[in-house]
């Protein structure tokens, strides 16, 4: 038994953990999507009030707005999601595009059950934040993914 393991040994290894970080990726961002409006305002104006404009009080840079800020929320977890999707299925973009996107659409269609609205402009914001996460991911994937020289000269044998 050797103590080295493959590349495949070891992607595997985090194969679980990945799909468990995507899952609750989705759980989040899904469950964020049932809370009533008046929920859903409480939580965004909490960080608001708390967070984010204290933090940016301090810079000199004034205060952010509630809708930008709930924006900016969904960016970031649709770029987790991205970044999670691409590491999952080892690289490849257009699947976890197409998931994201999805997802980004689900999403706005769970709000309609939330006395919340659902609108196009919405999933392409989501939609953004799969396709940063995305690049991060494939940045990440290719950066560890790299062929050793070794490696590409027996190849080309």
């Amino acid at each position: 038994m050797s103590l080295v393991r493959s590349d495949k040994e070891r992607e595997r290894n985090w194969s679980p953990w990945l799909l468990a970080a995507t899952v609750v990726a989705l759980l989040l961002i899904w469950g964020q999507s049932l809370l009533p409006v008046s929920s859903s305002s409480s939580e965004s104006g909490w960080v608001l009030n708390i967070i984010v404009n204290p933090v940016l009080r301090i810079f000199g840079l004034g205060e952010m707005g509630h809708g930008l800020l709930r924006k900016l929320a969904h960016v970031t977890e649709f770029a987790l999601l991205g970044f999670w999707l691409i590491l999952l299925l080892r690289g490849k973009c257009l699947i976890a595009l197409m998931i994201g996107f999805l997802a980004a659409a689900l999403d706005e269609s769970i709000q309609l059950f939330s006395d919340r609205s659902a609108e196009v402009q919405d999933i392409w914001i989501d939609f953004a934040g799969v396709v940063l996460g995305s690049l991060l991911g494939t940045l990440l994937w290719r950066l560890t993914h790299r062929q050793k020289p070794e490696d590409a000269q027996q190849k080309r044998k």
